[in-house]
Parts: structure tokens; sequence; C-alpha cells
């Protein structure tokens, strides 16, 4: 019963964040990657932390080649991810793509700076499920997928950058 709350919720969770629509991916010429989430169940069927950030930077540096991968930047790219085994040879994942900016929070009656914030400005996510051997994979398809994703709706916005690489 714990699974299938846990699903439904995550599931809910999907939809309703990716309704949102791309915003506000201007100007961004740096980014850090993020990785949080990992359990056990990831380390199973063969995802790291240092396995992940290293197929999330070679997935950028393919889409957004204009783009450099700093360890700080105010810009950062965040991969999310949530396993639990569903049965001894099965595994159930939530997979998300989240793209922050640190941002400069207003006062309402001035617009007066009063803070600032990480802000999620684009967010794409999805629910899998398969067997321990190729869950490994899915995941890396579905993160590669949702780059993708990211890369058109930051040229839909940059148009004037597109194949500018500003790497050595």
């Amino acid at each position: 019963m714990k699974i299938v709350t846990f699903l439904t919720c995550l599931l809910l969770f999907a939809a309703s964040t990716n309704s949102q629509q791309a915003a506000n991916l201007k100007d961004v010429r740096r980014l850090f990657v993020q990785v949080q989430g990992l359990s056990k169940v990831d380390d199973e069927v063969g995802l790291s932390e240092e396995s992940l950030r290293s197929f999330v930077g070679m997935s950028i540096e393919h889409e957004l080649p204009e783009i450099e991968i700093e360890l700080t930047s105010n810009d950062s790219i965040r991969i999310t991810i949530m396993s639990v085994r569903t049965s001894e040879s099965s595994v159930a994942s939530f997979v998300s793509v989240d793209f922050g900016r640190y941002v400069t929070i207003l006062r309402d009656e001035d617009n007066q700076a009063v803070g600032n914030a990480d802000a999620s400005v684009w967010e794409k996510s999805a629910m899998l499920a398969g067997t321990s051997e190729d869950m490994g994979s899915k995941i890396r398809d579905e993160i590669g997928k949702q780059i993708a994703a990211l890369a058109t709706d930051y040229h839909r916005q940059n148009p004037k950058v597109i194949g500018q690489v500003s790497r050595p």
C-alpha cells in the first residue's frame, strides 16, 4: 500500500510541474549541476552522483555547447531521482530535471529589493517503471530527453546564441 501511495503522490506532482511554461532562460551562460535524492535502489541499478553528474555534463555540452559548466554559479540544473523497489526485480522511479536561477524578491509597495532566493524557472519530470537491469539506462535516457527539451526552450528564448561556444 505504501508503494501505491508513493507512486500516486509522485504522479500528481509530475502532472502539476510539467504544466509549467518555459520561463526566464534568457542570457544563461554558466551553470552548475546538482544531483539529489539518490538511494540504495539507484546505486543497485548502476547510478551514482558522479556518473550522473558526468552524464549531465556531456548532455549539456552536446545540447547547449554555449553554456559553461562550473563548480559555482547562480544558475543550476538539478537532477532529482526517487526510486523504490516494487518487487525483487522491479523498480519504479521519479525523475526530474529542474533549472534554477538566483532571483531578487521585490517588496509589493515600491518594488524595492528585500532579498534573494533560488527559484525554479523550468522543470520536466517523469515516472518510470522497469526491471532492475534496465532502470539505470531508462533513467539516463529520460534525463537526456529532458535536457534536450530544456535546450529547445533555451534556444527559443536565446536565438542569437545558437552555436556560440564560449569554451576555450
